[in-house]
């Protein structure tokens, strides 16, 4: 009786066979476990990396442009996204987008005519887009009354006249030591 019958023989290989696949599964499973986790690991890293490139490539910018707009910075950025402006970064420039994800738009004035253009990341445009400027006064929003108190105007110094080498004051008329009056300073 020590033969096995053909059933016996199948049952035992079809053991040993499931015995093999149950270990590849083991396997494959430790093998998934370890993958999840180096993703997990990778994802963070990624997000990390991302946050840093935003800060670097948009919010320094944005934060160092608000700081020559506006006298209240923190506030001004309040209210602009209030009036549904963003600060948006892509392909490595910062654009500025209105609500719905449109271009924000500035208007030029031209012989009278105004023409609507896209916005750039430009103190000027910044100002424009909350001054609305190329509107007349009473077609401007409510907000801008708000906004102009916060934005810093323009800091031209002139009108890019040269200057002079002595100071811009007048010459000084010679004096003797005699005539000088003695006061017992120096």
């Amino acid at each position: 009786m020590s033969e096995k019958t053909p059933e016996q023989q199948e049952i035992e290989s079809l053991r040993t066979h499931n015995a093999e696949l149950l270990a590849d599964l083991k396997k494959v499973r430790k093998k998934v476990t370890e993958l999840t986790e180096q993703v997990e690991a990778l994802s963070g890293e990624r997000d990390s990396a991302s946050a840093e490139l935003q800060k670097i490539q948009l919010d320094g910018p944005v934060a160092a442009m608000l700081e020559r707009v506006s006298m209240l910075p923190e506030y001004f950025l309040n209210e602009f996204k209030a009036r549904g402006y963003q600060f948006q970064l892509e392909d490595g420039e910062v654009v500025i987008r209105d609500s719905e994800g449109a271009p924000a738009m500035v208007g030029e004035t031209a012989g009278g005519d105004v023409t609507m253009r896209e916005a750039k990341f430009t103190e000027a445009d910044v100002r424009d887009l909350v001054l609305e400027d190329w509107l007349p006064k009473e077609k401007k929003s409510p907000h801008v009354a708000r906004f102009e108190s916060l934005v810093i105007g323009s800091r031209a110094s002139g009108g890019g006249a040269g200057g002079s080498s002595s100071g811009g004051s007048l010459p000084r008329s010679p004096t003797k030591t005699a005539e000088r009056l003695n006061t017992g300073l120096r």
